[in-house]
């Protein structure tokens, strides 16, 4: 849930500013005042034009730089519980609207560094020299900006101005990305284990980068956008994360009488190694195991043809079917016993009256009925009749 928006449906009315006559500057120092004035200049501040500040100079104006050519990152705060790999927090990354989830243990540089390299690692394979900037928080060290230097040096790092959020796009998607996380971790069984959390990651980009646009095609999903391809679902279904599942085990992998089946926890499926495969969290051997073979038992969501609609709706059908062969017995068989026959139908026409005032409404007595009430005006006038219809003490 999110908070209500201020301004919406206002009630106030609005002010109108006045324009102050603007003065001519002189021209010695026209430049540095113009320089100035764009740099302070609300329309510049904003999620698509900003003023942004090089690592290499802090103190000057880097030239604004292409934004599907840039990569933006932000660190999320630390999660509550510890993961079963040992990470604590989140790196969100946007490029071109795509949104990157990377799971960190600890805020150390060497951590951010292996990070930025997994990122830009990651970027460079789908788009190969595409990525020109990579813009980062305030928090960053000595030693991620050396590893850019060093290893990637066409990419210049950009840091964003200190105290303003709003001039990098991964805050926004880092609220997107949360919404998104807490949906998927609150749809998973309630015994599904805290630790599993960093385990999401996976699915919750396959998932959410299919609703996002591409920033360079509006009428592609980020997704295809980025990959080159769209999502396949046939080769890599997909569940709701976190459902209690029966991962099959194979013959060779399980002895004569043992169960054909391990419980643990539906974690996603085994893209991009295994085709139709599923990723399961195994309770009894805390371990994580690859399958082609599950059976899910939802407890929060409802799987296709078991709702109580369906159930009835099938339920009738068949019944229908068990008539009609019933009818059909009854003229091809000579021998048809018609006296079993009617008690089974006598049996039957009895179950089905009684289904039948389950879903009937049943009729009110006529004392408990209300007494229909005429409004005149602003009062309310009990009808003339009304005595005479309730019961006599």
């Amino acid at each position: 849930m999110k908070a209500n928006r201020q301004g919406i449906q206002s009630t106030k009315l609005p002010v109108r500013q006045r324009n102050s006559p603007k003065s001519t500057p002189s021209s010695s120092t026209k430049d540095e005042e113009e320089l100035d004035l764009d740099f302070m200049s609300p329309d510049l501040i904003g999620d698509d034009d900003e003023a942004y500040i090089s690592v290499v100079s802090l103190d000057k104006v880097a030239p604004r730089p292409d934004h599907n050519a840039m990569a933006q990152a932000d660190a999320s705060g630390r999660v509550p519980v510890k993961s079963i790999s040992g990470n604590n927090y989140i790196l969100i990354t946007v490029f071109r609207n795509y949104i990157k989830f990377n799971a960190f243990s600890d805020r150390s540089a060497a951590s951010y560094s292996k990070l930025f390299r997994e990122v830009t690692e990651f970027i460079n394979s789908k788009k190969p020299k595409e990525l020109r900037f990579q813009r980062i928080d305030g928090e960053t060290s000595k030693e991620v900006e050396d590893y850019f230097k060093q290893h990637l040096p066409r990419i210049d790092v950009l840091k964003a101005p200190p105290s303003q959020h709003r001039t990098n796009s991964a805050e926004r998607a880092m609220q997107t990305a949360k919404y998104h996380l807490r949906s998927i971790w609150s749809g998973a069984d309630e015994s599904c284990p805290k630790y599993l959390w960093d385990k999401a990651l996976t699915h919750a980009e396959i998932t959410l980068n299919q609703v996002r646009t591409y920033s360079m095609n509006k009428s592609i999903s980020a997704w295809t956008g980025l990959w080159g391809s769209p999502f396949d679902f046939n080769a890599f279904p997909i569940a709701p994360w976190g459902t209690n599942t029966l991962a099959f085990v194979s013959p060779s992998d399980r002895e004569t009488h043992a169960e054909h089946g391990l419980r643990g926890f539906y974690m996603g499926c085994a893209f991009p190694e295994f085709y139709r495969c599923h990723r399961v969290y195994i309770t009894s051997t805390r371990g994580f195991r690859v399958t082609d073979t599950v059976q899910f038992f939802p407890e929060r969501v409802m799987v296709p043809g078991s709702s109580f609609e369906n159930r009835i709706e099938v339920a009738i059908n068949d019944l229908a079917k068990i008539f009609a062969q019933i009818a059909t017995i009854q003229g091809v068989m000579p021998h048809f016993d018609k006296d079993n026959f009617k008690i089974l139908s006598e049996t039957t026409l009895t179950s089905l009256k009684a289904m039948s005032d389950i879903w009937s409404p049943k009729p009110i007595p006529h004392h408990q009925q209300a007494v229909p009430q005429q409004r005149v005006g602003m009062q309310h006038v009990q009808p003339a009749f009304a005595h005479a219809a309730s019961p006599l003490p």
